[in-house]
């Protein structure tokens, strides 16, 4: 018998972040906000405190569109293999993030979760640094066979890191030289449909100097447009990071009472409520007639999904309250061949 909770919230099989990072052409971000706004989305802007600094109004402009992250300059790996350069030591880097956290913060008027590496890798010292100067989660460009989100546990705190999963403007327009809209999104499609057909989330990375010039634009509504008809969950990344804060606290156990029940025990740990909560349940049995009950008179109950003849059983959970647990039994009918 296998059991899993799913990474998405019910009803979703994928994820996925727009993420623009304001750079050079800082002003073309305008072309991407009525995009934002036709299609009720937020998205997680990247921008670098200085830039901020000069565009304050623009900055207090885009945080009404979603949230602000950090762009900040650690140093530079040209790799994860890089032997030559180096990152920042630990006090630089802590210090600078600390500074840009701030900063943002001051102009926004609202807190600041999440950090990207100028120039897209990270380190140990980076990990702690996030950690101690409070950020929730950090983008990376690094390549891993990985496509959804990883918990990394500091002492009592925890921090989310995502990692790139698709290619981004700068290696589809700049290094491709695909400068024609249906190119480029047929380039991005390819990627949305590998990342979710893995189940995983896909960072839909442009910059102000590409993607986000006039005449490019419009290709962010396609593949939004694509996101949507695919049933992607497109939200900001300081959401993911909520949902997987919740998440990693779920504890489930299932026992098997008997040829045809089981006993499924789900706890929530934390401190947050949890909803729209999807639990796989394979009987290793092929079954029919599925019910589901508790012993405990009141217990808020789950609604189920299974096909006659499976063996697969999903259970959908909502209003798991902090410190509360709750356990079902599930009976079936085993089907004979």
């Amino acid at each position: 018998m296998c059991i899993r909770d799913r990474d998405w919230p019910t009803g979703y099989e994928a994820a996925a972040v727009i993420a623009p990072v304001l750079n050079d052409d800082i002003e073309n971000i305008n072309n991407i906000l009525p995009i934002l706004k036709n299609e009720g989305l937020s998205a997680s802007f990247f921008v670098d405190p200085t830039a901020a600094s000069l565009n304050k109004d623009l900055i207090r402009k885009i945080s009404t569109y979603g949230e602000v992250a950090a762009l900040v300059d650690i140093g530079y790996l040209a790799s994860v293999n890089d032997k030559q350069n180096k990152l920042n030591f630990y006090n630089d880097q802590l210090n600078k993030l600390k500074s840009a956290k701030e900063s943002l913060e001051g102009i926004t008027s609202s807190i600041v979760s999440g950090f990207l590496p100028y120039y897209g890798l990270f380190d140990n010292n980076t990990l702690n640094a996030v950690v101690n100067s409070n950020f929730k989660y950090v983008f990376t460009d690094s390549l891993t066979d990985r496509s959804v989100p990883k918990t990394i546990i500091r002492g009592d705190k925890r921090i989310v890191t995502m990692t790139k999963t698709a290619r981004d403007d700068y290696e589809v327009i700049r290094d491709f030289g695909l400068t024609l809209p249906e190119f480029q999104f047929y380039t991005y499609q390819e990627d949305l449909d590998r990342v979710l057909f893995e189940g995983g989330m896909y960072i839909f990375k442009l910059h102000t100097d590409y993607q986000c010039k006039a005449e490019y634009s419009n290709v962010v509504r396609d593949v939004v447009k694509e996101l949507k008809i695919k049933k992607f969950w497109i939200t900001t990344a300081n959401e993911i990071q909520k949902w997987y804060e919740k998440r990693d606290y779920i504890e489930i156990r299932a026992d098997r009472r008997g040829k045809t029940r089981v006993a499924l025990k789900v706890s929530n740990p934390g401190v947050e409520a949890i909803n729209n909560l999807v639990i796989d349940l394979d009987l290793n049995d092929f079954a029919k007639n599925i019910t589901i009950g508790s012993e405990i008179i009141g217990t808020k109950t789950a609604s189920v999904k299974h096909v006659a003849g499976s063996q697969m059983v999903y259970l959908y959970v909502d209003d798991l309250n902090p410190g509360e647990s709750r356990q079902y039994y599930i009976d079936y009918d085993q089907v004979s061949f």
